[in-house]
């Protein structure tokens, strides 16, 4: 993306979206089991409705800027060149720590193959939908508003509405009419295009965006605690996950990330170059802390199980979440200058940042 562009309200965004799956990651993977009903379950679960919400966050984003941009391969090759970066760089660093090895000329192949094999499932879903990108945008630009809205009511009631309310039974909302995680960050990327496109008619203000991402967040700290308290009622229904609703495409979900989107993009923040740079590493970040040394950094590093009941768990989280922030945003900077040596090298390097 052109710095020129950048819009630092949606590039702060980008941070809090990254923000936002770390703190997922820390308590999806951070090895709690809680044998009764306490608060810090209650935390840990909400903690649970983050992940899914930085990610639906992302492709909105992805979609209200790709709409009005052409396919690059040289952004393509970018993406590739830093996820091969990332798997070689963590691979390397867990060999060392006796966490990672390879046996065999085919585990060979297929560790440079991160993209194909979805080492890291976002990267993989967002490569695809970056190459199929100009066609996507002819699909937008064909569209009118009218056919869009008839196209959002179809999509989002058939993967949105009925997997909300018949997964109730099943414990789940994906897997239910073919859905799957693919589909979903298409329909992100088209509503992200949309709002670029026509706006919105019913999140008109800030104050409207906001009350309506407070009250989705709020329905959904409810439901952890009611799935919580009354566990056995609802597991006779089928609802035995007290975060029942923290897939990205349940209603309360995709309400809150809309919502949020919204908020930030209708909030004016002037030009802000700290901002801009910290928010061109997220997808480092991202790829750093949640690939191989996943296991590594919860259970070694941070210890999350053994602040299972501690009063200071909140803490805690937050500790870990800026310092993984912070430490994956600078190795990302450090990157970006090897990549746009690389790109000097080979004569390729434009004025516009990539």
């Amino acid at each position: 993306m052109e710095h020129k562009t950048r819009q630092s309200n949606i590039e702060a965004l980008r941070i809090l979206a990254i923000l936002f799956i770390i703190a997922f990651h820390y308590c999806y993977k951070g090895g709690f089991n809680y044998s009764h009903i306490s608060v810090n379950e209650v935390v840990v679960k909400t903690f649970w409705m983050f992940g899914e919400w930085g990610v639906n966050l992302f492709m909105l984003i992805t979609g209200y800027f790709m709409f009005e941009k052409k396919f690059r391969i040289k952004r393509l090759v970018s993406i590739l060149l830093q996820v091969q970066f990332y798997t070689i760089l963590t691979a390397i660093f867990a060999y060392e720590l006796g966490l990672f090895s390879i046996m065999g000329a085919k585990e060979w192949v297929l560790f440079f193959l991160p993209v194909v094999t979805g080492r890291y499932w976002y990267v993989t879903v967002y490569v695809l939908i970056y190459v199929l990108v100009p066609y996507i945008n002819i699909f937008i630009s064909s569209v009118d508003q009218k056919e869009w809205l008839e196209f959002f009511a179809i999509t989002l009631f058939l993967w949105c509405v009925i997997p909300t309310v018949v997964g109730a039974f099943y414990n789940g909302t994906e897997g239910l009419l073919y859905y799957n995680r693919f589909i979903w960050y298409i329909e992100m990327y088209c509503l992200g295009a949309y709002f670029k496109k026509f706006g919105t008619r019913i999140f008109r203000t800030r104050l409207s965006c906001g009350l309506v991402a407070v009250s989705s967040m709020g329905l959904l700290v409810i439901s952890v605690i009611v799935f919580t308290i009354w566990c056995d009622f609802f597991s006779r229904i089928g609802i035995a996950e007290p975060a029942y609703f923290w897939p990205p495409n349940t209603i309360l979900l995709l309400t809150l990330s809309v919502s949020t989107f919204l908020w930030f993009e209708k909030t004016e923040i002037k030009q802000n170059g700290f901002i801009n740079v910290m928010a061109s590493g997220t997808l480092g970040v991202y790829m750093l802390h949640d690939g191989v040394l996943t296991g590594w950094l919860w259970q070694s590093v941070f210890k999350n199980a053994t602040h299972q009941e501690s009063e200071f768990l909140i803490i805690h989280i937050l500790i870990a979440v800026f310092a993984i922030f912070v430490v994956g945003t600078v190795i990302d900077l450090l990157r970006q200058q090897l990549e746009k040596a690389l790109w000097r090298v080979l004569g390729l390097l434009k004025h516009e940042r990539i």
